[in-house]
């Protein structure tokens, strides 16, 4: 969706409500239903002040135990652009698309105590534990081992 210059120097408020189906992340089935965008344009003397609001759910893969689940966004930017920043048109698709993308958490979990997968059998430690036995060795100590004490 864009927002023209000239139809906002005529209109003064410009106001909508829309749906989008695709990030154009390069990653399948991120959107299985769309993401709610509304969006609000109103001038004033020398700036546009801009609201946008971004709802939905967004299916990602935890990075512990690739199980996938539901990442709820609930966003709202608001922001003044004078009329040289602003341009000829605003793009809210992509802006929206930044904001979504800006809000994912740098470790994407599907919960916080998600015990993730065993590093030996890998089974899903939330749904099935495993029996192995979980040795934790950095092989740089390799020679420490066999210091008796």
């Amino acid at each position: 969706m864009k927002i023209l210059l000239d139809d906002l120097l005529v209109q003064k408020i410009i106001t909508g409500k829309y749906q989008i189906r695709s990030l154009d992340l390069n990653v399948a089935n991120i959107i299985k239903e769309p993401i709610n965008i509304a969006y609000s344009f109103v001038l004033e003397d020398e700036y546009v002040d801009i609201n946008i609001s971004t709802s939905g759910n967004l299916y990602l893969n935890c990075d512990r135990c690739m199980d996938e689940y539901a990442y709820k966004i609930d966003l709202y930017e608001n922001l003044s652009l004078g009329l040289k920043e602003f341009g000829t048109e605003y793009d809210v698709d992509e802006e929206a698309r930044h904001y979504i993308i800006l809000s994912f958490p740098l470790k994407l979990t599907c919960k916080t105590d998600c015990k993730g997968l065993c590093p030996k059998c890998g089974k899903n430690q939330n749904t099935t534990p495993c029996t192995c036995k979980n040795e934790i060795f950095n092989p740089k100590f390799e020679k420490l081992k066999s210091i008796k004490f």
